[in-house]
């Protein structure tokens, strides 16, 4: 008797795959929730306490993101762009945990070994709990991604963002304490996860739990295929967080509590992206894998579009409105509207990079994007180094801009040269055959 159940033996993407604009409709509401969010929770922490208090929950997030993030290797992407489903979602979630287990045992050393205070130490480890508890909910939105069921994904936000919002806000409020918001932030998350993340996964699964889910040799295959992307990722969260590092080394945390706020207001942008991920990642993967070139760089095209326009509203917003959007954090960030804008635009071109990333990732060119952002990378230490201790905070903003910009163009430039190759490749093909007529006649046959 077989173990999959009969009327389940379509692959659910057959069963239901909605209009790409549904799909990100969906996903959309879901990640714009959790962006305000996490929004209202950054307001909440700057007025519960100075911005010193803001900065060392910023800090705790920019040591832990990495480490999380690299041992992660990204395999809600991998799973996402498996459209023949080689493995099932029981593998990625064990990948993704002993992965995990590797980065708390890090992130524990760090705590008792590294140069922080007893309090700020802790507050990394537990960002790094929280961060690993996503992690495991982004392993199941992968699952989701794949058979494109984002409704729920945007559920699953909702919940997150609510539980995490309440369970930090309340916690800090009473206790003055940022580490134990934190603390209550992860078992609230850790609740989403166990009650509604891996149930609905679980339900999207056509293979059941065995122990060949935790094949070694499969295991290590798929730790093979993603470790590029481990890389890359990694390297991207370490990137993201560079500014808060030379600001709090250079200026301190009064400085980069301040900036960590800012910078927060620039989600926005990235819950657009967020969204389109979650929508068009794995149609976009199949239109790669089967040729079809035009309407791959359409979707490239129209969403590059949108990122466009929403970048210049988020520039109008806040060029003219700065002064009262920072007027709800307090008096001590009242005066950085410059950065505000800046950082702002910053964003918008980072959501148009990932769009690109987006592209390759759907190419499987793991490799390819790891090589890009080191190239990145250097450009953006460049230019931190050069511009926040003069600068301060707009220096720092303008170097973010700067590598933003740089990005975008190095990626796009990459995208289209790789599909212009393909499309030559596919016409010459076409060709080859017309002039063989014993392969056209076979050809015609099948």
């Amino acid at each position: 008797m077989s173990d999959v159940n009969p009327a389940l033996e379509t692959p659910p993407k057959a069963l239901h795959q909605p209009s790409l604009k549904r799909a990100f409709a969906t996903a959309f509401v879901g990640n714009l929730f959790y962006t305000a969010c996490q929004g209202a929770m950054t307001i909440a922490l700057a007025r519960l306490g100075p911005p010193e208090l803001l900065g060392t929950f910023g800090i705790g997030i920019a040591v832990a993101a990495p480490v999380v993030e690299f041992f992660g290797l990204q395999l809600q992407v991998v799973e996402s762009v498996d459209a023949k489903q080689k493995h099932s979602f029981y593998r990625y979630f064990c990948l993704q945990s002993m992965g995990s287990t590797l980065a708390m045992i890090v992130l524990f050393a760090f705590a008792m070994l590294g140069p922080l205070r007893t309090e700020a130490a802790w507050t990394v480890f537990f960002c790094g709990i929280s961060k690993i508890i996503e992690a495991g909910s982004l392993i199941c939105h992968g699952k989701m991604q794949q058979v494109e069921r984002t409704e729920y994904i945007a559920a699953s936000l909702m919940w997150r963002g609510i539980a995490g919002l309440l369970a930090i806000v309340l916690t800090v409020y009473f206790t003055s304490s940022v580490l134990l918001g934190v603390v209550a932030m992860s078992i609230a998350w850790l609740l989403v996860l166990v009650l509604y993340d891996w149930p609905q996964a679980s339900s999207l699964e056509l293979k059941p739990l065995s122990r060949d889910m935790i094949n070694r040799e499969a295991l290590l295959g798929l730790a093979r295929l993603a470790f590029p992307l481990g890389l890359f990722v990694g390297l991207n969260s370490l990137l993201a967080n560079m500014p808060r590092y030379f600001v709090e080394s250079s200026l301190g945390p009064r400085e980069l509590g301040i900036f960590s706020a800012l910078a927060y207001l620039g989600l926005a942008a990235r819950s657009f992206y967020t969204s389109f991920l979650n929508a068009v990642l794995s149609r976009m993967a199949s239109l790669h894998s089967n040729g079809e070139i035009g309407p791959f760089l359409r979707i490239i095209g129209a969403t590059t579009l949108a990122v466009v326009l929403l970048g210049v509203g988020g520039f109008l917003v806040t060029a003219f409105f700065g002064k009262q959007i920072l007027g709800l954090f307090g008096e001590a960030y009242a005066t950085e509207t410059t950065v505000l804008v800046l950082l702002t635009v910053a964003m918008a071109f980072k959501t148009l990079w990932m769009v690109f990333v987006s592209a390759l990732y759907a190419m499987n060119r793991f490799g390819l994007i790891f090589v890009l952002q080191v190239m990145s990378g250097l450009v953006l230490t460049t230019l931190l180094a050069r511009w926040v201790g003069s600068g301060r905070l707009e220096g720092t903003s303008w170097a973010v801009l700067i590598g933003a910009m740089f990005d975008v163009g190095l990626f796009a430039t990459s995208v289209f040269v790789i599909m212009m190759r393909r499309r030559a490749s596919s016409i010459d093909w076409n060709i080859s055959v017309d002039l063989n007529p014993a392969a056209q006649v076979e050809n015609e046959l099948k």
